[in-house]
């Protein structure tokens, strides 16, 4: 959980900390707000996680937020998740 989400650099890092120091395995994130125009959805989809945000800020345009007025695309779980639920 973080409040934006814009480059993903911020969740980028506690992803691969968490993965490199502890046993845990990240299920998702979660954002307030993403900064859509930054692409850190894009740059986190490696991970292969979904990615959620309360609010999705398309752009900043003369001092006009705009707000994406749908909800964001949803993320399939990885594979192997689904996997475990069926055993």
């Amino acid at each position: 959980m973080d409040d934006i989400l814009s480059s993903g650099a911020a969740q980028e890092a506690l992803l691969r900390l968490v993965g490199l120091t502890t046993e845990a395995k990240a299920v998702g994130i979660v954002a307030l707000i993403e900064k859509v125009y930054a692409a850190g959805r894009i740059s986190l989809s490696g991970f292969n996680i979904p990615v959620e945000a309360l609010v999705r800020v398309l752009d900043v345009d003369h001092g006009q937020i705009n707000l994406d007025p749908l909800p964001p695309p949803p993320v399939s779980p990885p594979t192997e998740a689904l996997e475990k639920e069926e055993d």
